[in-house]
């Protein structure tokens, strides 16, 4: 097994209510991060910048209380990454991996003008949590 596999994580349902995983609120360890490639949610197709190269989101796995693990992603300098990065005091996204969080949501119709309301707890490392390698690319926390 790779140290890349990251398959065995499922992505957090905060959007779905109708799913019998959905939740409002995942709460554990983050045990690692990744950088995958933007799609764009209408045409499927992978983003990419005006010089060609790929827009990258930003994912956390996140090891839950039952021993399985969530992920979340999302864009950086989203609303969500904007709640972390507060939450944290944080310089960079990369002092998560061995903490503490709690992310929670509220259920509702969002969109650009009616951004999804987050609150973020981040909490103290973890000593002993089993992290994972996965490459990552750092990204500046300054919140403007």
């Amino acid at each position: 097994m790779s140290i890349f596999d990251i398959k065995k994580s499922s992505a957090w349902n905060y959007t779905r209510p109708e799913k019998d995983d959905y939740t409002d609120t995942l709460g554990g360890v983050v045990v690692g991060m990744d950088n995958p490639q933007a799609y764009d949610y209408r045409t499927k197709q992978p983003r990419k910048w005006d010089d060609g190269t790929p827009v990258r989101n930003i994912r956390l796995f996140i090891a839950i209380a039952d021993g399985s693990e969530r992920s979340v992603t999302f864009r950086p300098k989203s609303a969500l990454y904007d709640a972390i990065v507060k939450a944290g005091d944080l310089d960079s996204l990369t002092e998560l991996v061995g903490r503490n969080i709690t992310i929670s949501t509220e259920p509702g119709a969002y969109s650009v003008t009616n951004p999804r309301p987050w609150k973020v707890i981040v909490g103290d490392v973890v000593e002993g949590a089993k992290l994972r390698k996965v490459p990552v690319i750092d990204y500046d926390s300054d919140v403007s």
